[in-house]
């Protein structure tokens, strides 16, 4: 619920229908392009104190669109991610390494800051894709390569600490997430939000 107590999930039957409205929704270019967004005008309502428009029916419509990027999202990461093989590496660095980073990195902030995927850490992500029938493929593995390094990051973080750390590290990816950081140190946000409706 926001704020205002306006309900932010939409109704759904089931999880096949809400898993069929995202399908729905991205096949029709509204996670890519504001345009593609459409609400019906028996929708829409202006609230009393400051007028905004806001949309009935459960959802609500951001007033800052942030449209997600699926050009890291490459085959060769999503097969890497589907066949286990990201996990498996994962479980393995953290077995093998869990005493020395602990001993390494005193606190989560020193791991944020200083840890590192090694090239010997990507080497195993592969090697371990190919045992798991993922085929390599340089072009996407190079493409996918940033978000590869910030999940693997993001997984060790979780292990050694909790899923606060895991979602510290992973959300320098998202860009939703740094967009309202950005808006939130603007000296007048709420005056960028009015300007928006």
């Amino acid at each position: 619920y926001t704020p205002a107590g306006r309900c932010i999930q939409k109704p759904y039957e089931s999880i096949e229908k809400y898993n069929e409205d995202l399908i729905d929704r991205y096949n029709k270019g509204e996670m890519m392009s504001e345009d593609s967004i459409h609400f019906p005008d028996s929708l829409k309502f202006k609230t009393h104190r400051l007028a905004r428009t806001v949309y009935g029916g459960g959802g609500i419509m951001p007033d800052y669109f942030v449209p997600i990027d699926t050009t890291l999202y490459t085959k060769y990461h999503r097969q890497l991610r589907d066949k286990g093989a990201l996990m498996k590496a994962h479980f393995h660095f953290i077995d093998a390494h869990r005493k020395e980073w602990l001993g390494k990195y005193k606190t989560f902030n020193e791991f944020y800051k200083r840890f590192e995927v090694t090239p010997d850490m990507l080497a195993q992500l592969v090697a371990t894709g190919k045992e798991m029938g993922v085929e390599y493929n340089e072009e996407e593995y190079q493409k996918a390569l940033p978000l590869l390094r910030l999940q693997m990051k993001a997984l060790i973080a979780r292990d050694l600490w909790d899923m606060n750390e895991y979602y510290h590290v992973i959300n320098d990816a998202n860009e939703s997430i740094r967009k309202a950081l950005e808006l939130l140190e603007q000296p007048d946000f709420e005056g960028l939000l009015l300007k928006k409706r």
